[in-house]
Parts: structure tokens; C-alpha cells; sequence
């Protein structure tokens, strides 16, 4: 039934999605939890603990139809994870920050760039500029003044790019980096 579902909205309705909620869907039971793995179609139906705290959900219809058939849902499916690049797996996000100082260091100790912009997600910024001794400061300590950090609301949580003084960027992408 899950996969007649999936060729169904795959094939006649026109949207490339996955079989996530068709498996709910099927699968799901009454005070019971499922943990569900599409890559193998395995799934397990797990009582919910005595000490879990009671829920509800409540689905409402609101009246507005959308055709995501012609809307910009399929185009999300087609394209290349920025942060993976299309490979399916990225670098562990604690690691982030020995990411970043890695390339900093390519650039100023390789390429021999001493002044450029860092531009990473708010919510990065904020975290590498916090605190008195903040990692922000100890980059500059360590790789001089020039190195600046900005929030860009335009990049994904580990996104980042680096530009040059004459706003170019500057090209630290993995497949450019391991090749050279």
C-alpha cells in the first residue's frame, strides 16, 4: 500500500516526494511510537512509556488548497544540498569550528590573503563572536586584524563563504581544497 501511495503521488499526481508519510500513515498504532527507517523499510512499533507525558494531535483543515504538483515543492528535490555538496553526508557540525580555522589558516598561510571577510549564519556568528575571549578574537590573535566576521541570512546553518577585499569570493569548497 506504502509504495502504490508513493508511484501514485510520484507518477500521476507529479510530486517528488518520499514514502515518509505514506509509511505513517500505514504503519502508525494508537499510544505507540514508530521508528521507521526508509532506507531498509524496516520499522518497529514501540509501546509509549507509562511515564510519557500525555498528547494530543490535532490535524485541521484550513480550507486553502495548493497544488504542489506546479508549486516549487519539486524543485527542493532536485537540487544539490549546498552544505553537502550532493553527496548525501556532511562533516560533523561540532566540528565546524576546526573546519573553518582550517580554511582561514589555507588562506592566510597558502594563499597569502591577511584581509578578508567571513560571512556564516547568524546563529554561527553569534555563536564564534561570545564571550571576553571569544573564538572570533582568537583568530584574530592568531591569524592578525584582517580576519572579519559577518551574518549572512542567506546561508544555511554550516554554510559560510569567504570574500576578498575586492569582493570576490573565495572559491574553499572541498572538491577545490582536496584537489590542489
Amino acid at each position: 500500500m506504502i509504495l502504490t501511495a508513493l508511484w501514485a503521488e510520484n507518477q500521476y499526481v507529479g510530486v517528488s516526494c518520499g514514502k515518509l508519510d505514506q509509511s505513517c500513515e500505514v504503519l502508525s498504532r494508537r499510544n505507540h511510537l514508530l521508528y521507521l527507517d526508509t532506507k531498509d523499510d524496516s520499522y518497529e512499533l514501540i509501546p509509549a512509556p507509562s511515564q510519557m507525558k500525555p498528547y494530543s494531535i490535532a490535524i485541521f483543515f484550513s480550507g486553502l488548497e495548493r497544488a504542489l504538483a506546479s508549486s516549487k515543492y519539486n524543485m527542493r528535490v532536485d537540487e544539490v544540498c549546498p552544505t553537502c555538496l550532493g553527496k548525501g553526508t556532511i562533516k560533523s557540525s561540532i566540528l565546524f569550528t576546526d573546519t573553518l580555522e582550517h580554511k582561514i589558516d589555507y588562506i592566510v598561510n597558502n594563499l597569502g590573503q591577511k584581509r578578508f571577510k567571513l560571512y556564516v549564519n547568524p546563529y554561527v556568528e553569534a555563536f564564534l563572536t561570545k564571550g571576553l575571549i571569544s573564538q572570533y578574537l582568537k583568530w584574530q590573535m592568531t591569524y592578525g586584524f584582517g580576519v572579519k566576521i559577518y551574518p549572512s541570512q542567506e546561508l544555511g546553518f554550516l554554510q559560510y563563504k569567504f570574500i576578498d577585499p575586492k569582493g570576490n569570493e573565495i572559491d574553499m569548497t572541498e572538491e577545490i581544497e582536496t584537489h590542489n
